[in-house]
């Protein structure tokens, strides 16, 4: 049991260090996966995968601009962050299994359950385990709940930016000019027709946040068990 412990405690510190430089790799390689078959055949569709390779090469520095870099939920960061990114986005997993957006959901409890452990160490509050336990709660309600807003209102404008920047590109002949606005307005609507349903969908929403809320119950719980502080 011991040399179990140890291991676990080598281990986590290894992967947190091995897993950021490793997403920057991957994205970087991603984005210019992308530039290539944009160049060589320019559609909404691939704009938007440089727009989120791009994105998940920037989120990779987000736990040190946060100094949390060293805290136990980074390398949960990480891993929610290749799951939703790069391969739920990038790899287009969410349009692939219908089973996997739930996933990234109950993922992201397990996430936010311990990022509100490591919150709540680094404000050095005295909270007890039970107010740890509810804050959690909420800190999981809240994430879930901005994290369907956030889906509503980007895909929902995603459609028109898409478009004016493709215009963009044509006038700089970096995109075919024959393109026009309706041709441009249908492709985008079939490429993000499984989205679109998805945040279109009160159920989907519902059962997305309660996934989230489940998880990071459990794992506030296991935390807040096996922690003699928080």
């Amino acid at each position: 049991m011991t040399d179990l412990k140890m291991l676990s405690r080598r281990f986590y510190p290894m992967l947190r260090a091995a897993l950021p430089p490793v997403l920057r790799l991957v994205s970087v390689v991603l984005f210019f996966y992308f530039c290539a078959r944009y160049w060589a055949a320019p559609s909404p569709a691939l704009l938007l995968k440089l727009l989120q390779s791009a994105a998940a090469f920037a989120l990779t520095f987000l736990p040190k601009l946060l100094h949390l870099e060293n805290t136990r939920s980074a390398p949960l960061f990480y891993i929610f962050l290749f799951a939703a990114c790069v391969a739920g986005s990038l790899g287009e997993l969410y349009e692939k299994f219908t089973f996997y957006d739930v996933a990234v959901h109950l993922l992201s409890g397990v996430f936010l359950a311990v990022l509100a452990a490591d919150l709540v160490q680094k404000s050095g509050l005295p909270l007890q385990k039970k107010q740890y336990f509810f804050f959690a709660l909420l800190l999981t309600a809240c994430a879930a709940a901005l994290w369907e807003m956030y889906e509503f209102v980007a895909f929902t404008a995603l459609k028109n930016t898409t478009l004016a920047a493709q215009n963009f590109l044509a006038q700089l002949g970096l995109a075919p000019a024959q393109q026009t606005a309706a041709a441009l307005q249908s492709h985008m609507e079939l490429s993000l027709h499984n989205v679109n349903a998805l945040v279109q969908n009160e159920y989907d929403t519902f059962c997305d946040i309660l996934c989230a809320l489940v998880t990071g119950a459990l794992t506030a719980g296991f935390v807040a068990k096996k922690s003699r502080r928080v």
